[in-house]
């Protein structure tokens, strides 16, 4: 058999060729985003602020991925190579058929096992791509604020609230189902008392957590012996923390903590004391709950402040003075003085302004030197530039004249000016343009 169609050649190359085009996408090509402003090639940073994290979590999702689906590969390729070498050993050529036979079943398997975790790869990959092409956008969609909040609803711990966001918008393709998926399932399974998916995912990432010196890995032991105590096997609980969780603890280390924490459940001696000690020492479900979220989203590069809760906090300090806290000075239409955002806004900073501004109602333009303030008699106060802007402005004056009521309608109609009055049934037009509206406030009084 020539080289060139050797199954496991073929096998081989195709491996390689699938590693090495994965290891093209590092974190620092997924995680730096360059976005350019209208004002000259100015970097976004809020934008690298708000978004690495979610960039972060899909990159060490695929490496996990990778990492995962290399060892397997490299274990068959390790079976496969030694099936090879029970090949010269084997007598008659009825053996040898039957042996290639079943070789190359295996190699197809291999192969078929092999494109399947190309293909699983390549979607993460097309993931990765996907979320970087929506932060390229200019316009900001309600796709990326449902992403975000499910991102928040994650670090919460709401996993089944984040998945059910995630699946029933249209940023569903940009969210990580994939990470929300698997946190339910490992939680669910604590909470049952089942530690397997637990240790799967830590044998999965355990390149990692031994760099950020997490110790998961032991709470997950910890827990075990508690449930050997609860299920009063205590001799197998005392076995199990002889072999892992035995050596090399320091007197005042979180682990010698929790390790006299849980050797204190073998003094209980009903089941219900067990668990009442176990929620007094944080040993139970619950505990190990939230232990495995701190290390979940710490291998994810999650935080507890969220992009999402930034965003809001500083969009909340931005508008937030000290009258939203003064029962006199309250604005309905404020914002921060709603009760809810006023309780949420109690811990933050209130905004710094060097000196107010006034804006003008209609055109939405600032009020100064260049664009000065006319109050009308009515007491409403527009700007200079207001007749500059084609639109239609309706104002109703009110006048005593000579005991008459004399009613005014001043109709700004781009940069003409027309003042009408009625006086009993005799009415009068005038059309004057480029006047300001002060002069005719004087004319009129």
């Amino acid at each position: 058999m020539k080289k060139d169609n050797d199954p496991t050649e073929q096998v081989q190359r195709r491996t390689t060729k699938l590693l090495s085009g994965l290891r093209t996408y590092d974190l620092r090509s997924l995680s730096r985003i360059e976005m350019t402003s209208n004002s000259g090639g100015r970097t976004c940073s809020d934008l690298e602020l708000t978004e690495f994290v979610g960039i972060r979590a899909g990159y060490e999702l695929l490496n996990r991925k990778y990492r995962k689906n290399h060892k397997e590969l490299e274990k068959a390729n390790a079976r496969f190579t030694r099936s090879l070498e029970k090949l010269d050993a084997l007598d008659g050529f009825g053996k040898a058929t039957t042996f290639i036979d079943n070789v190359l079943n295996e190699v197809c398997g291999f192969k078929r096992k092999a494109d399947e975790y190309f293909s699983e790869e390549m979607e993460l990959v097309a993931a990765c791509k996907r979320r970087i092409e929506h932060l390229k956008e200019q316009r900001v969609f309600i796709a990326r604020f449902h992403r975000l909040l499910a991102d928040h609803l994650f670090c919460l711990g709401h996993y089944r609230s984040a998945l059910s966001l995630a699946k029933s918008s249209s940023a569903g393709c940009l969210c990580l189902t994939d990470i929300y998926e698997e946190a339910i399932v490992i939680s669910e399974a604590l909470l049952r008392g089942d530690t397997g998916p637990a240790h799967q995912w830590i044998q999965e990432a355990n390149y990692k957590l031994k760099k950020s010196e997490c110790f998961f890995e032991f709470d997950i032991r910890v827990f075990e012996l508690y449930l050997l105590v609860k299920a009063g096997k205590r001799l197998e609980a005392i076995q199990h923390a002889r072999k892992y969780l035995a050596g090399g603890l320091k007197p005042d280390d979180y682990q010698a903590t929790k390790l006299g924490q849980a050797m204190l459940l073998l003094a209980m001696r009903t089941p219900e004391e067990v668990e009442l000690k176990a929620a007094q020492n944080e040993l139970n479900e619950q505990w190990i709950c939230k232990r495995f979220h701190a290390a979940f989203t710490n291998f994810y590069s999650f935080s507890s402040l969220t992009p999402f809760s930034l965003a809001v906090k500083a969009g909340i300090t931005a508008i937030k003075t000290h009258f939203c806290y003064s029962a006199k000075a309250r604005h309905p239409d404020c914002v921060v003085c709603h009760p809810l955002i006023n309780r949420l806004a109690f811990d933050l900073p209130f905004g710094n302004y060097d000196h107010s501004v006034l804006t003008c109602y209609q055109t939405g333009l600032l009020m100064n030197e260049e664009n000065p303030p006319m109050a009308l008699p009515n007491g409403y106060v527009y700007s200079e530039k207001v007749t500059y802007v084609s639109f239609s402005l309706l104002t109703h004056l009110n006048c005593l004249c000579n005991q008459s009521i004399i009613r005014y309608h001043v109709v700004l109609i781009g940069m003409s000016l027309c003042i009408r009055w009625r006086f009993g049934q005799l009415g009068l037009t005038l059309s004057i343009s480029n006047l300001k509206l002060w002069l005719y406030v004087l004319v009129m009084g």
